[in-house]
């Protein structure tokens, strides 16, 4: 099984080696059938939220605020950060 997107074939398989106690990677399957990106931007893993923003999302829950109005707090937060990343390359 490969990529779900565009079915590149590249294939890694990961395991914790019990006699050296470390990670080893084996690649079962080394060919791209695409180019490799220069970002992950829209990629699924980076879209994922991190441990501080989940709990954001507990509390603001919690406090009974609507999904739609957190969706916005983080759209808001994250024009804000573009905002400031531009303005630093400038």
């Amino acid at each position: 099984m490969g990529s779900r997107k565009c079915g590149c074939m590249f294939m890694v398989h990961g395991y914790l080696s019990r006699q050296a106690n470390d990670w080893r990677l084996n690649i079962l399957n080394g060919v791209h059938n695409h180019e490799m990106k220069s970002s992950l931007e829209g990629h699924m893993l980076a879209g994922r939220l991190k441990d501080d923003d989940k709990k954001l999302v507990r509390d603001l829950t919690k406090s009974l605020m609507l999904p739609r109005n957190i969706f916005l707090k983080f759209e808001k937060q994250k024009t804000r950060l573009q905002d400031k990343y531009q303005a630093s390359t400038q």
